[in-house]
């Protein structure tokens, strides 16, 4: 590969990067967990989409720290026990809104 076609594509995925909506969205990222309104459709949203494998009391799933049989980790609890008090609030933000 010539100097240039490298150039050329350093750039592209530099400008790629920048351009991400992942980037975008973590710049505009407030959480409001003071404001009653965003807590009370958190909680909603929450027991519609996630309480199913995280658990109404947000205690996760049985052995979470261990593989199932298809290589996965089981839901792990959103409470003081599980491991998301040390993620920032953006990574959860973006994991929640774009995957993993």
């Amino acid at each position: 590969m010539s100097l240039s076609a490298l150039g050329i594509l350093l750039a592209g995925a530099v400008i790629y990067y920048f351009s991400s909506p992942a980037n975008e969205a973590e710049a505009n990222i407030a959480l409001k967990h003071k404001e009653a309104a965003v807590v009370d459709l958190g909680r909603a949203v929450y027991a519609e989409n996630c309480a199913s494998c995280h658990g109404v009391a947000l205690e996760g799933q049985a052995n979470w720290r261990q593989r199932d049989a298809d290589g996965y980790l089981p839901a792990p609890p959103h409470d003081e026990t599980g491991h998301t008090w040390h993620h920032p609030d953006s990574y959860l933000f973006l994991m929640t809104k774009y995957g993993v």
